[in-house]
C-alpha cells in the first residue's frame, strides 16, 4: 500500500481580530517611545561632541568661581558669537576638535581648562519681560566690560593675581567679594582660528608658565611640538649657577598674559659648560659668542628663542649626537654675564645720581648684538615672531601688537619661489630685530594688501618690497627698490637703510590715511625736510617747492583782487559819481526853494 503524503498543518488564524489590533497598538506606542528615546540620547551625545555649552553671563561667572575653588590655575575660554555670524559657525567645530584632543590625547580634564560660548547678539532678545530684560542688560554689560566689538571673540578668563588686586589701591568690601566678576581678568585671543593654532592656545593655557627639562633631548622634543613661526619657544639656561636676576625676569615674562601664546622652559638645575654646549648644538645655535666666555667655570645665563627653520638658515653639516641629518630650528641666542650685570647696575646708579634716568625696555642696540643683553622683556617682545615668518592671521596680529616697522616681501609662484626670494633678507632680519620681516604669498594675499593696507596701486609684477609702520600710520611702496643695488640682497639692505635705519627719504603721502595719521605725517615730513637727516638735494627741492607755492599764492591773491575790482566793490569812480549826483540834487533843491521865496505876491 502506498503511503499518502502528509499534509502540512495550516497556521492557526487569530479568531479574534481585536487582540491583533491591541497588540499592534502596544508595539507602536511603547516601541516607538523606546526607539525615540534612544535616538534622543544618541543626538545628545553627538551634540556634546559637536557643540559648545551656551551659557549666560551669570552662569559663566558661577562656573568659573566653582572651578577656581578646586583649582586656582583654572582658565575658562568664552566664545562670544552671534547666530547670524558665518565665521562663528566655522570656529565652533574647530574649537570642539581642539578641546577633544586636549581632553583625550593630553589627558587634561575640565578642572584645568574649559571652553563655553555666549550669545552676544542683543537683537535676538527683545525686551518683553523682566527676565529677558535682565539677560539683555547682562549681555550688554559683559560685552562692554571686556571690549567685545565683533564676532567671534575669544576671551580667556583667569584668576586675578594678588599683585593686580593690590594695584587697584582699594580694599574690597563684602559685597564686592560676593561678585564673581571681580574674581578674574579677561584677555582677548588674537591668533589664528585654525585648529592647530587653537590647540596650541589651549595647551598653553592648561600648561604651567615655565616648563622644566632634564636634558637637551627632552627640551628639543618639547620645542618641536610647541615652537611655531608666530610664537617662539623661549629657553633659559643657568650655567654654573647662572644669574638669579635673569631667572626672576624670565619667570615674570612667562606669567604675563600678553605672552600667553609663547612657550617658556628652563633647565631643572644649573648646567655645566659641556652640558650647555650639547644643549646649544641640539638647537643649532652656532652663533653663540664662545669667545666672550673667559673660563669654563664662569657663571652666566643663556636665553634662546627657538622657531622652526626659516628660509635663509641653511642646513648645517655639524649634527647633534643622536644622528639627525637636518636642521629643524632657527635659534637666536643672547648671553647674559653676571659681571656685565654688575657693571650695568653701577653705571645706572651713576646716571641716577647725575640726572633722573629711566631705562626703557624697548631700547636694544642693533649695532652690538649683546649690548643690554640682560633685558629679558625686550628680548621676548622682539622675538616672538620668527624672522621671515609667513604672513597669516597670528603673525599679523603679533606684528600689530609690537608697534614696530614691518617689511613685506611679496612673491608668487609657490612656496619654493617665495622662500627663494625671502632668504635674501635673512641676514637683515637677524641684524634688525626691531623690524619685522615677513614673507607673503602674492597670489593669495596680494589683493588684500592692496586694499586693506593702503599701499596704493600695486603692480602685477613680482617680487615686491613694501614698508608699513602702524605707530605712525605710514605705508609705502618703493617701485624702484630693486634698482638701488647690484643684487637683491643689496637692494633690500638699501631699502631698509633708507626707510628705517638711516632715514634719507620719506615715503609718499597717501590720501587714504586716517585724519590723525595725515596730520602726524605732515608734521613728520615738515620736520624731516628741514633737518640734517635729509640730503642737500632734498632741501633744495623743498625750497624750490616752497617758492612755487608762494608764487601760486601770490597769483591767486592778485586774481582775487582783480575779480573784486571788476565787480565794482573797489571802484572809486563810481563812488565819486554817486557823491556828485547827490550834491547836484541838493543844489537843485536849494534853487527851487530860493525861487519860491523870490516869487512876487499876486494882488487882487
Amino acid at each position: 500500500m502506498k503511503k499518502r503524503p502528509r499534509r502540512r498543518a495550516k497556521p492557526k488564524r487569530l479568531r479574534n481580530p481585536f487582540l491583533l489590533f491591541l497588540l499592534l497598538f502596544l508595539l507602536s506606542s511603547f516601541g516607538g517611545e523606546f526607539f525615540s528615546t534612544a535616538k534622543e540620547n544618541e543626538g545628545e551625545r553627538e551634540g556634546e561632541q559637536k557643540k559648545l555649552v551656551d551659557l549666560l553671563p551669570s552662569s559663566i561667572f558661577s562656573r568659573f568661581s566653582e572651578r577656581v575653588k578646586k583649582n586656582p590655575r583654572f582658565k575658562l575660554i568664552v566664545s562670544v558669537y552671534a547666530p547670524w555670524c558665518g565665521h562663528c559657525k566655522v570656529l565652533e567645530p574647530e574649537l570642539v576638535s581642539a578641546l577633544k584632543i586636549v581632553r583625550e590625547v593630553d589627558g587634561t580634564d575640565e578642572t584645568v581648562v574649559d571652553v563655553v560660548k555666549m550669545n552676544g547678539d542683543l537683537r535676538k532678545y527683545p525686551i518683553r519681560e523682566e527676565m529677558e530684560q535682565r539677560e539683555t542688560e547682562a549681555r550688554k554689560a559683559f560685552k562692554k566690560k571686556y571690549g567685545v566689538k565683533g564676532y567671534p571673540t575669544l576671551l580667556l578668563l583667569e584668576k586675578k593675581s594678588d599683585d593686580e588686586s593690590s594695584r587697584s589701591g582699594r580694599s574690597r568690601s563684602e559685597e564686592e567679594e560676593e561678585e564673581e566678576e571681580e574674581l578674574f581678568v579677561a584677555k582677548q585671543y588674537k591668533g589664528s582660528r585654525s585648529q592647530a593654532a587653537l590647540l596650541n592656545y589651549l595647551r598653553r593655557a592648561s600648561a604651567s608658565d615655565v616648563a622644566t627639562f632634564k636634558d637637551w633631548r627632552e627640551a628639543r622634543e618639547y620645542g618641536k611640538l610647541r615652537a611655531t613661526e608666530s610664537n617662539a619657544m623661549f629657553f633659559h639656561l643657568m650655567v654654573n649657577g647662572g644669574s638669579l636676576k635673569i631667572k626672576k625676569a624670565f619667570d615674570s615674562e612667562a606669567k604675563k598674559r600678553e605672552n600667553l601664546q609663547a612657550w617658556f622652559g628652563e633647565s631643572d638645575a644649573p648646567k655645566t659648560f659641556e652640558e650647555t654646549n650639547a644643549f646649544l648644538d641640539a638647537f643649532h645655535a652656532k652663533q653663540f659668542p664662545w669667545k666672550d666666555i673667559q673660563s669654563k667655570d664662569e657663571s652666566y645665563s643663556v636665553l634662546l628663542a627657538v622657531h622652526p627653520r626659516v628660509p635663509g638658515d641653511e642646513d648645517d653639516d655639524s649634527l647633534v649626537s643622536d644622528g639627525e641629518n637636518y636642521k629643524a630650528f632657527t635659534t637666536e641666542v643672547v648671553l647674559c654675564r653676571v659681571a656685565e650685570e654688575k657693571e650695568e647696575e653701577e653705571e645706572e646708579e651713576k646716571k641716577k645720581k647725575k640726572k633722573s634716568y629711566r631705562a626703557n625696555d624697548a631700547d636694544m642696540s642693533e649695532t652690538s648684538g649683546y649690548e643690554n643683553s640682560c633685558n629679558v622683556s625686550a628680548f621676548v617682545r622682539t622675538r616672538i615672531v620668527a624672522p621671515l615668518a609667513k604672513l597669516d592671521q597670528s603673525v599679523f596680529n603679533n606684528i600689530l601688537d609690537l608697534d614696530s616697522p614691518s617689511v613685506f616681501l611679496v612673491e608668487s609662484g609657490g612656496d619654493a619661489k617665495i622662500e627663494a626670494f625671502a632668504k635674501n633678507a635673512y641676514k637683515l632680519a637677524l641684524k634688525h630685530r626691531k623690524i619685522s620681516f615677513v614673507r607673503v604669498d602674492g597670489d593669495e594675499l596680494g589683493p588684500w594688501l592692496d586694499k586693506e593696507m593702503a599701499f596704493g596701486p600695486l603692480e602685477s609684477s613680482f617680487p615686491l618690497c613694501l614698508g608699513y609702520h602702524k605707530k605712525t600710520h605710514r605705508s609705502w611702496y618703493d617701485r624702484k627698490w630693486e634698482t638701488r643695488g647690484n643684487t637683491i640682497e643689496e637692494s633690500l639692505a638699501v631699502f631698509v637703510d633708507m626707510n628705517f635705519v638711516d632715514i634719507k627719504r620719506l615715503p609718499n603721502f597717501l590720501p587714504s590715511m586716517p585724519l590723525l595719521g595725515k596730520l602726524k605725517n605732515i608734521h613728520h615730513r615738515a620736520t624731516f625736510r628741514f633737518s640734517n637727516s635729509s640730503s642737500p638735494v632734498q632741501r633744495l627741492a623743498t625750497y624750490w617747492w616752497l617758492l612755487v607755492i608762494a608764487l601760486i599764492l601770490f597769483v591767486l591773491c592778485f586774481s582775487f583782487a582783480l575779480q573784486y575790482q571788476r565787480e565794482g566793490k573797489f571802484d572809486t569812480s563810481s563812488e565819486d559819481d554817486s557823491s556828485a549826483k547827490s550834491s547836484g540834487e541838493a543844489e537843485r533843491a536849494a534853487k527851487v526853494e530860493e525861487s519860491d521865496g523870490d516869487e512876487p505876491k499876486k494882488t487882487k
